[in-house]
């Protein structure tokens, strides 16, 4: 759905339809339904909370500026599952009726394998939740302060499977708007990414006001078209990735100040060191494609996800076909080396060993007892 599209929607929305879901009460199994002001002190109630008759919450398992996350019962499915709550926050009025609209719009996504399911919206009175899978596993911000730095062969089993689920929701006109490591989840188990936390749904407050414009996203992995005030595009959601594939190559976050304001002013006007000055591990090639992405003028990069896993891609088998022939190289100068080996030692064994200088002495004296006995034999004659 465009941006056009959804904000003549908007116009259209009415927040009253619902207003059933405002009020307190409490059902036959004496719960509180939808009274989210005491949600922040729910564990010292006597009572659970439930949300619309179903989701029951169990504890609180994240917090960020805007939102908190619960891990939850369904009570009719009977499966756990996460709640994320927004909290009441005056300035994003306008993105809780978007958040509802375009919601509808990401449940359909929940079929992908690299995007989170996404189960159920609804507002609660100046609320937004957001009924999502429970995800087991962690962070990519997580992996990176356990590991600093990630391979090139891990660092690009995760990008594919990122450029996947983004060319997904930009083929229906849907931009992420707040990529960054803590909104990708990994299943260490087997290395699947699920993309999280859409920027459309969720306004992250903190370090993303202007002073004229509302902007979504965290400023470090933010576009500079973007923090002058343009909508989000492929090209920079490209950026935001070229920051998150800088860090996993390098253990680094590119164009960080001292503050919002000093990093935007860095996002602006600066381009990134090259990767080879935190890894010298890093070859020409990948350097290229990740500076590309980073460039300030958002035409100078890659155009789209297609563009990106594409160049990816040929730098992935061009790579493979290196290491192949370094294999084939390697295993021919072992056999070479046997095959040397082998002509020294036949060639050692066929020389004429030289006459000990004893055995020799011997030879000689036989010889002369010989030719005196020979001698004597004759004179007898």
């Amino acid at each position: 759905m465009s941006d056009k599209k959804l904000n003549n929607q908007i116009s259209d929305y009415d927040l009253s339809t619902n207003k059933e879901e405002t009020a307190q009460s409490t059902d036959e199994n004496n719960s509180i339904t939808v009274d989210l002001e005491a949600i922040e002190d729910f564990e010292t109630l006597e009572t659970p909370i439930i949300l619309k008759q179903r989701y029951q919450i169990i504890k609180k398992i994240g917090e960020g500026g805007t939102s908190n996350v619960y891990e939850a019962f369904d009570l009719e499915d009977k499966k756990e599952l996460a709640l994320k709550i927004i909290k009441k926050n005056s300035k994003v009025i306008s993105a809780k009726k978007r958040f509802e609209l375009e919601g509808k719009t990401l449940k359909n996504f929940s079929k992908y394998p690299n995007i989170i399911n996404i189960y159920d919206y609804f507002l609660c009175g100046e609320y937004s939740v957001i009924v999502m899978e429970l995800l087991k596993g962690k962070t990519l911000k997580e992996i990176l302060k356990e590991k600093k730095i990630l391979s090139v062969e891990q660092t690009l089993n995760y990008m594919f499977q990122i450029i996947n689920a983004l060319e997904i929701i930009h083929g229906e006109e849907i931009m992420h708007r707040d990529l960054k490591p803590q909104n990708i989840h990994i299943n260490e188990v087997d290395n699947t990414i699920k993309l999280m936390d859409f920027g459309i749904i969720q306004a992250d407050v903190d370090q993303s006001i202007t002073q004229t414009n509302y902007v979504v996203g965290s400023v470090e992995y933010m576009a500079p078209e973007i923090l002058k005030g343009n909508k989000a595009t492929p090209r920079s959601e490209i950026y935001s990735l070229g920051i998150i594939m800088y860090s996993m190559l390098t253990g680094v976050v590119p164009l960080k100040g001292l503050d919002f304001k000093d990093t935007a002013k860095k996002h602006l006007h600066e381009l990134p060191p090259n990767l080879t000055e935190y890894n010298p591990n890093v070859d020409e090639e990948i350097n290229k494609i990740v500076i590309k992405m980073l460039n300030i003028d958002d035409y100078e990069r890659q155009s789209s996800m297609e563009e990106l896993r594409k160049e990816l891609k040929e730098y992935q088998d061009k790579t493979k076909v290196k290491s192949e022939e370094k294999t084939v190289k390697k295993s021919l100068g072992k056999v070479s080396d046997e095959i040397l080996l082998k002509n020294i030692n036949d060639a050692e064994s066929k020389k004429i060993k030289p006459f000990n200088s004893k055995i020799l002495v011997l030879l000689v004296i036989n010889g002369i007892l010989i030719l005196v006995a020979l001698s004597l034999i004759f004179l007898i004659k």
